[in-house]
C-alpha cells in the first residue's frame, strides 16, 4: 500500500515538545515560526520563502499554509522502537514542520554536518527548504492516492540543492562525485535507504537534466509514477 511507503515521512516522534516561545508569522510567505530565538525564525522564514519561490517559478500552486516548530531535538521512527534523529520532519498527517535549532545552535559531541559538510546557514536554509518541499508536494499531487516516498523525497531533495548558493552546491556534488539516475526504476526505495544524501544528489543531478526538470516532478505527482521495487 502507498500509505505504508510514505511511513517514515508521516510517523515521528520528538524527542522534545514545540518550544513555548514566541510566534512569527513569515512577511514573504503564509508561513508561521513557533521559535525561541530570532535568529531561527529569521532562518526558517528565509528557507520557506526560498522554496515557494522555487517552486511558484516551476508552476505549482504554493498556497499552502506552513506551520514550523523549532524543537530540540526533532526524530523520525525508522524502525520499532529505534528514533533517529534528523534536521527535520514534514507530518502529512498535521501537515506540521518540526526543525532543530538554527542559528549558533550548540553541537553536543561532534559539530553537525550534513551531505559531508558543516551545517551552517545556507545548509540550515535549504532543510527548511527541504521540509516545506513535502507540504507543496500534498497540495500539487495530481492522483487518487498519495505520492510515493521516494517521489517525495526526489522533489524534496532537488528543491533543497537546487536552492542552495552556487559554490555550496558546486563542493557538495564535488564530494560526491556522483551521476543522476540513468532511468526512472533506479529511483528505488532501496537507493533512498542505503544513503538517503547520495539518493538526493542523484535526484537533483536527474532532475537538472535538460530533457526532465519539471516535466519529470509532475510526472512523479501522477499515478503514472510507481516506484520499481525489485531495483
Amino acid at each position: 500500500m502507498r500509505a505504508l511507503a510514505l511511513l517514515t515521512v508521516l510517523v515521528g516522534t520528538l524527542a522534545t515538545a514545540p518550544a513555548q516561545g514566541a510566534t512569527r508569522h513569515c512577511a514573504e510567505v503564509p508561513a508561521t515560526v513557533h521559535y525561541e530565538r530570532a535568529a531561527d525564525a529569521d532562518l526558517a522564514c528565509a528557507g520557506a520563502a526560498m522554496a515557494v519561490r522555487f517552486f511558484a517559478g516551476l508552476g505549482f500552486r504554493t498556497d499552502t499554509p506552513i506551520t514550523i516548530h523549532i524543537v530540540d531535538a526533532p526524530t523520525t521512527e525508522i524502525a520499532e522502537g529505534y528514533n533517529a534523529p534528523v534536521h527535520g520532519r514534514y507530518d502529512a498527517r498535521t501537515t506540521q514542520i518540526y526543525a532543530a535549532p538554527f542559528a549558533n545552535a550548540p553541537a553536543p559531541g561532534r559539530p553537525r554536518r550534513a551531505f559531508r559538510l558543516p551545517f551552517d546557514d545556507d545548509m540550515q536554509r535549504g532543510f527548511v527548504v527541504h521540509e516545506v518541499a513535502h507540504a507543496i508536494v500534498e497540495r500539487n499531487f495530481e492522483g487518487d492516492d498519495k505520492p510515493y516516498r521516494v517521489a517525495h523525497e526526489y522533489i524534496a531533495y532537488a528543491a533543497q540543492i537546487a536552492t542552495l548558493p552556487p559554490a555550496l552546491r558546486a563542493r557538495l556534488l564535488d564530494l560526491y562525485g556522483a551521476k543522476g539516475f540513468p532511468d526512472e526504476d533506479a529511483i528505488a526505495p532501496l537507493a533512498y535507504a542505503l544513503d538517503p544524501n547520495l539518493f538526493g544528489v542523484r535526484a537533483y543531478l536527474h532532475f537538472s537534466a535538460p530533457e526532465n526538470g519539471v516535466r519529470f516532478l509532475r510526472h512523479l505527482l501522477s499515478d503514472r509514477f510507481a516506484p520499481n521495487p525489485w531495483y
